[in-house]
């Protein structure tokens, strides 16, 4: 947790990026929230432009220090050329991000990762992608490269020991887990958040599931459709927190299927909460029994943070590997997909929530979620003061 002396010092910078990306500059995609998906190369392409601007930043802050993205290897170069030291910090699980820094002629040591031969395919596909020039792979390696000594990843030992230790044999760098890095809820006198606080508040406990694709996908109206009526054929209630693109030119009632407003206003077994919610708060609350997440890494940390059985409903590269961790580690299911088409049905969807909310293996799960979410926070310091003391000697400041 950080100190309120300590935050008022921190400063935010403005990056301006390059006027040569139109398509960014729309009225809609200012920020990198709600960017629809086939825009994301063009932000890529964006940042590495942005490389003279960082080194005005950098000649005017003289910091000691940078930290930077795998996707920016850029800016350890700038750091260098400012005699600045500079470190990369991994934000998605080892284990994915092992994968895809590995040869692709090897087999991926980890049973428990077992994929689909179609989505390893997939992900090899995002591995060796070309944005601006460079391929994905080769753009992570150069930005471990550059890392000077040692690489940070948000994760904990409690949850990638083995991952950790396999990131540092490939990468040949030392690496040093910062913790799951979840923010605490803030607790405002917003009206959106207290109706949904309220509402939460006359459940029974553990009987809520909350639902959450994240900021960076979003479900088509067909997937929205299937979860729908998954949600209304499990008879378990639920808090849905549905969000679209930049570019989604439909409005919810479109999106959701006929009548199931109406429904869910009815038998009040359902919420539905537009573009955000306050997640933290959420997921902290007594009455929520599970959370069917996408499984960003993000997301998937902070489900077992607050100690919440995660339903496991992946999309698109690394989620894949995250809902196996899940489910290897014992704190979540994955509903199964269509062997044919790879698709979530409906009746898969809705006897897992019930599963996981009503059934006893869900007890299991959710006393081994506890379990794991109060020995990371035992550890927490520990990692801490290890992640301090390794930076101040990568800069020489005494500690």
């Amino acid at each position: 947790k950080i100190s309120r002396k300590i935050s008022t010092s921190i400063q935010l910078i403005d990056l301006q990026l390059p006027c040569t990306f139109p398509e960014l500059h729309d009225p809609y995609n200012h920020t990198t929230k709600n960017i629809p998906r086939h825009l994301i190369p063009t932000l890529i392409e964006a940042f590495d432009a942005a490389k003279p601007a960082f080194c005005n930043v950098l000649e005017t802050l003289k910091p000691t220090l940078v930290i930077y993205d795998l996707f920016q290897p850029w800016a350890a170069e700038a750091a260098y050329q400012h005699d600045i030291a500079a470190v990369a910090f991994v934000t998605i699980a080892a284990a994915s991000f092992s994968f895809f820094l590995q040869n692709s002629s090897l087999k991926f040591p980890f049973p428990e990762f077992d994929l689909p031969e179609s989505e390893i395919q997939k992900m090899t596909q995002f591995k060796h992608r070309i944005v601006n020039g460079t391929e994905n792979r080769d753009r992570f390696l150069k930005a471990i490269d550059l890392s000077c000594k040692l690489v940070l990843v948000k994760t904990s030992r409690e949850i990638e020991s083995k991952d950790l230790h396999y990131l540092s044999y490939i990468t040949k760098k030392e690496t040093i887990p910062v913790g799951p890095l979840v923010q605490e809820p803030i607790y405002t006198d917003n009206n959106n958040d207290t109706k949904i606080m309220d509402w939460l508040s006359r459940k029974e406990p553990s009987s809520v599931v909350y639902v959450s694709f994240g900021s960076e996908y979003f479900l088509s109206k067909e997937e929205m459709n299937e979860l729908a009526s998954g949600l209304l054929l499990s008879e378990v209630s639920f808090i849905w927190v549905v969000r679209f693109h930049s570019e989604g030119n439909f409005t919810i009632e479109e999106a959701l299927p006929q009548g199931f407003a109406e429904e869910i206003q009815g038998n009040n077994k359902g919420m539905v909460v537009q573009g955000w919610a306050p997640q933290a708060k959420i997921l902290g609350h007594g009455s929520i029994g599970g959370f069917i997440s996408h499984c960003g890494w993000g997301s998937t940390v902070e489900g077992i943070m607050y100690g919440v059985p995660i339903i496991a409903v992946p999309m698109v590269l690394d989620q894949l590997f995250n809902a196996k961790m899940v489910a290897d580690i014992g704190v979540g299911l994955e509903v199964p997909r269509d062997e044919i088409n790879q698709r979530v049905r409906k009746e898969e969807l809705a006897r897992v929530f019930k599963q996981v909310v009503e059934q006893e293996e869900g007890q299991q799960i959710k006393r081994k979620a506890k379990e794991l979410s109060e020995s990371i926070k035992k550890k927490g310091d520990d990692e801490e003061i290890n992640v301090v003391e390794k930076l101040l000697q990568l800069v020489k400041v005494p500690s």
